[in-house]
Formats: C-alpha cells, sequence, structure tokens
C-alpha cells in the first residue's frame, strides 16, 4: 500500500511541477475551472478521510469484540484447569499440580506478549504513515521551489519540510518504540517458554 502511494505522490508532485511552469498560460476562465476540480477533489478527498476513519472505528470495534470472544474461553478453560488442579492434589500428584502453576504463570506471559506485539504493529503502522507524509511533504515542497517561486510559495514550501523534519522525527519515535515492544514480547515468550519447559519436565518425571 505505502509503495503505490508514494508513486501515486511523485506523479501527483510531478504533474504539480509542470502545471506550476505553465499557470500562467492558462485563461481566467480555464483557471476558474481548475478550481472547481481542485474543490470537488478536496470533497471527494474529505470524505474518504470519514471513510478511512469509519473503517478504523470498525476495525477495532471487531477486534475488541474478538478479543472479549476469547476471553470468554479462557474462561471456560480456567474453571476446567481449577477443577483439574483439585483432582491432582486430591490424587497426591503434587508435581503435576505445581506443573500446573507454572503454565499458568506462562499462559499470562504468553498474553502479555500478544499485547506487546500488537501494539508493535500499530506503531509500526504509525511509524511508515509518519515516513510517508514526511515523504510527500518534501517533494511537495521541492514541487513548489522548482519553477522560480514567489515569497508565499516559498513560505509553504518552508513550512512544508517543517513538517517533513517533525514527520520524520516522530516516525523516528515510534519506529523505536516498536522495536522496544518487539524485544519485550521476545523476552516475554522467552521466559514463557522456560516455564513451559520445566513444567513438560514435572509432569513426565518419574
Amino acid at each position: 500500500m505505502f509503495k503505490l502511494l508514494s508513486v501515486t505522490m511523485v506523479l501527483g508532485l510531478a504533474l504539480v511541477a509542470i502545471v506550476a511552469s505553465t499557470a500562467s498560460a492558462y485563461t481566467p476562465e480555464e483557471q476558474a475551472a481548475f478550481r472547481e476540480e481542485a474543490r470537488q477533489l478536496t470533497e471527494q478527498a474529505r470524505a474518504q478521510e470519514a471513510q478511512a476513519e469509519t473503517a478504523r472505528d470498525l476495525a477495532q470495534q471487531i477486534f475488541i469484540a474478538e478479543y472479549k470472544k476469547a476471553d470468554g474461553v479462557d474462561d471456560q478453560a480456567d474453571f476446567k484447569k481449577i477443577t483439574a488442579l483439585q483432582k491432582w492434589l486430591q490424587a497426591g500428584a503434587h508435581k503435576h499440580a505445581k506443573a500446573s502453576g507454572l503454565r499458568e504463570t506462562a499462559l499470562s506471559l504468553i498474553l502479555a506478549a500478544y499485547r506487546f506485539g500488537v501494539l508493535a504493529a500499530l506503531v509500526d503502522e504509525q511509524a511508515q504513515n509518519e515516513r510517508s507524509r514526511a515523504t510527500w511533504q518534501r517533494q511537495a515542497a521541492d514541487a513548489l521551489l522548482a519553477n522560480d517561486p514567489d515569497p508565499e510559495a516559498s513560505a509553504i514550501a518552508d513550512e512544508l519540510n517543517r513538517q517533513a523534519a517533525k514527520d520524520d522525527r516522530d516516525a523516528a519515535g515510534s519506529e523505536s518504540e516498536a522495536e522496544n515492544l518487539r524485544e519485550r514480547a521476545d523476552r516475554t515468550n522467552a521466559r514463557a517458554a522456560a516455564l513451559i519447559q520445566r513444567a513438560v519436565e514435572l509432569e513426565t518425571a518419574p
């Protein structure tokens, strides 16, 4: 998606540069028609942004609903595990009882690692969006400056470059945050794996 977006932006900005260099050749009527077309395109873009926001809200609702459904299944499993633990203790199988406790702790860690992974994916997406915006803003600034711009165009280009620099800084922060989250997920999964290995040893001990 981001590669396609980048190509689309580059082609669009190339057109901007060409149009900017020939704008003075258009008649007032043609310029009025261009303004009307630009207004319509802007309205369409804003409508699509609203659609994207609605889609994100729906995705969040679906994720939360499915997550709650999974939690419900976990609750059923918990009841069975508690009952099984009671039976192990009644049977004097203390190693199996201890193994059950280790597996429960491991499961908590696995769930924590899962949350870290989900957050990392979301932050990664944010970083890519920030990088994409920065690229578009720099290209737009270059297009404005490519044709002997007036002071107003230069001021707009300066603002675009400042915003691009900020988006790049934000992206760097997001990338670092995502990497930290992935590392936490890896460490947490490793701890869970060690606990499960210990549980297996207890369950298979003579």
